[in-house]
Formats: C-alpha cells, structure tokens, sequence
C-alpha cells in the first residue's frame, strides 16, 4: 500500500480490532484463521506480481492450498490463485521458475489437505458428510437459483460494508479506481484483482451452495465474507486518508450513508495536512471497534439452564445412530477416555460393556437400564446408565 513502517502499524493495529475479525477468533472455527490466511496470500501475490520472487510464488501456492483445506471457502481462494499465478505465467510478468513453484506447491499442499480431511470426515461423519453439490448445480444452472444466489450474494456484501462501519465500501470504490487506472504497479494491481476475485467469488459460492433454512441469513450473512473483511478495512482506510478532502464525504456517502462509524473516520480524514490524517483516522478507528468489542463482550453464562450437552460418566459411553449430530459430535472431544461407540438402537441393544448410552428422548431403555434426568425433549437427547463392571 505504499505506507510507511510506523503509520501501517498503527492502521494494522486499528484494523485488527475489527468486529469481524475479533468476534470469530474467540471461536473453535475456520474463520479465527482464515483472515490471516487471506493477508498473507495477498502479500505473497504482491510479491510474486512485483519481484516474481521464489519464495513469494512458494508462500502463495501453500498459503491458498492450505486455505482450501481449512474450509470450502479456500476452494474459491485457491481457484482466483491459480487462475491468477496461470494469467502471470503466460503473460510472462513472472519467471516460470517461480510460478511453477506457486502451482507445484499449491498441488501439494491441495492433495495432502485433501486426504487430511477425508480420513477426519470419515471418523466424525461415518454415514457420509452433508452433500450440497446437487443443490449448487440446481442453483447454477436454473433461472431462478441463479436469482437466489445473485441476492444472497448482494447481501452478503451490504453485510460486509456494514461490519466494517461502511469503510469495506470505500475500499470497494477504491478497488475500482486501481483496476482501472493505468501505470499502477502490477504487484498493488494483482493483490486488488485477488482479493476483488476472492470476495465476489466467496460471496457467490455460498450463497448458490446454501439451502434454504427460513432465516435472515439467507439474505444478509457476514459469516463466510469475514475473512476478507480486514483486507477491505484497511483498503478503506488507505482510500480515505489518499483521496483528495472534496471526494472524501463522496466516499463515506456512497459507502454506507447510515454509518455513523463511517462518519468518524471520514471526518477524520478531512484533516488539512494528509501525514496528520493517518494517526487521527486510525485512532477514530481503534476506539469505534473498541466500543464495539467491549459491548460485544459476553456475559457469564447462566447456571439456571445447565449444561445443554451429555457429560458421561467414566467408562464406556455409546451413541444411538437416532440422536443428531449437533449433540454427539462435540461428545468426541468431551469423551477423551475412551473411543466413542456408535450403534442402532432401533435394531439392536447397547454394546456389551457399555457404562453410559446417550439416546434419543422417546427411546425406552432396555431391561438393566436406568434412565437419567439428563436432557430432554427439547435438547434431544438423554442419558441411560448401566449397571456393569467397571461402571460408576
């Protein structure tokens, strides 16, 4: 981006406090690492554009393969790379040396993750993974699943414009100038082109993919465009500090009009002296997302409710194949003394041997099992405990 050491600090710094970013990396999910992931992938990209350096190529082949691996969303980041890496390499903008590299490694890296996930897909989803390709084709090739994707995606990026107090906007408007200004370098072109490819792309994937599930979410989501929010915060943030003061109130209008985060930091930016702007803007930033976070902060949870998943006693502990997956799946982690048991109860009894059985609440338990005040109807599940040796 062109900025000096210190004053990319402060806006990093700034930007990182994002909602966005923070809220899900309190969370066991893809997304806690998928932002740096992304960041990281547009640095190696600027780099392999710029220098056609070795190592770039290397980092950016890995960095999108590894992404691929984490979650499906790494698949729309690994295609925009390879599409990207290809369009260099036949351009001649970068030695073959180095973009074979980016693609041998992104192979790699692609293959290994691969095999990864099929063997833990195996273990934790026995009966076979949720499989939406039937429903992405349908959306794809139909009229009206094409209406549907189109809309989702519109609204997954008015979220992203507004998780990023309307500065995702700006960075979209700024995006849009360096793509079609001449004499930009190519490295700062390539990483706008990626990360443009990327967000559309993500965007649209999802939405296609997603079924139905009669909320909100459908239409305005800002999980899955999360991990380039970021990115498009600290665009944003550029745009605004090197636009002329006269386009600056444009830019915060057209970005977002009812964001009052926006307002501060495009306030901010109308400061006379632009190497003035930038600590200001980032401050103005820092305190928005603070304020934020602090609001966002959890309260300690409530004993009233109890805990609203089976905590087995020592010993053997099976499943009925009948209780869904939301509640024996975290149960793979709970159980750390021994192998999870799975077994049909509607066909046949529990395992010899077995000291605990979580079942579904109209299941009756069998003659020498007792049934516990554990869960209910409304969590799903509940607890049968044995009577043999070795149990508590």
């Amino acid at each position: 981006m062109g900025m000096e050491r210190k004053a990319a600090l402060a806006v990093a710094f700034a930007a990182g406090l994002s909602p966005a970013l923070l809220l899900f990396s309190g969370l066991a999910l893809a997304d806690a690492i998928l932002p740096t992931l992304v960041l990281g992938l547009l640095v190696a990209l600027h780099d392999l554009a710029e220098r056609g350096s070795l190592p770039a190529g290397t980092a950016a082949g890995g960095l999108a393969a590894f992404a691929m691996a984490v979650h499906l969303r790494g698949t729309v980041i690994l295609a925009v790379s390879v599409l990207i890496v290809v369009a260099l390499l036949v351009s001649g903008r970068v030695p073959r040396r180095a973009g074979f590299a980016a693609l041998g490694v992104a192979a790699a890296v692609a293959a290994v993750g691969t095999l990864l996930n099929g063997a833990l897909s195996a273990e934790l989803y026995p009966d076979g993974p949720r499989d939406l390709a039937g429903l992405l084709v349908t959306r794809l090739t139909s009229l009206e699943g094409q209406a549907w994707a189109l809309s989702g995606a519109a609204g997954q990026l008015w979220y992203l414009i507004v998780g990023t107090w309307g500065l995702a906007g700006v960075g979209f408007g700024g995006v849009a100038v360096l793509l079609a200004r001449r004499g930009v370098p190519p490295g700062r072109r390539v990483s706008a082109a990626a990360l443009a490819l990327v967000t559309l792309g993500v965007a649209y994937a999802s939405s296609a993919a997603l079924p139905d599930e009669h909320r909100v979410g459908n239409y305005a989501y800002g999980r899955y465009t999360a991990c380039v929010a970021v990115a498009w915060t600290l665009i944003g943030l550029v745009t605004l500090v090197r636009a002329r003061r006269l386009t600056v109130p444009r830019h915060a209008l057209a970005a977002a009009a009812l964001m009052a985060g926006t307002g501060g930091v495009a306030a901010a930016a109308l400061l006379p002296r632009r190497r003035g702007r930038l600590p200001v803007v980032a401050a103005v930033l820092a305190v928005i997302n603070i304020a934020f976070v602090v609001h966002l902060a959890p309260a300690p949870a409530s004993a009233a409710g109890g805990d609203p998943f089976p905590v087995p006693a020592a010993g053997r502990v099976a499943v009925d194949l009948r209780v869904r997956w939301h509640v024996w799946v975290p149960l793979v982690h709970r159980v750390w003394w021994t192998e999870l048991e799975r077994f049909d109860g509607a066909r046949r009894l529990p395992p010899a041997g077995v000291c605990t059985v979580i079942a579904p609440p109209t299941a009756l338990p069998p003659a020498g099992w007792t049934v516990t005040d554990e869960g209910g109807a409304r969590r799903g599940w509940t607890a049968w405990a044995g009577s043999g040796s070795g149990c508590a």
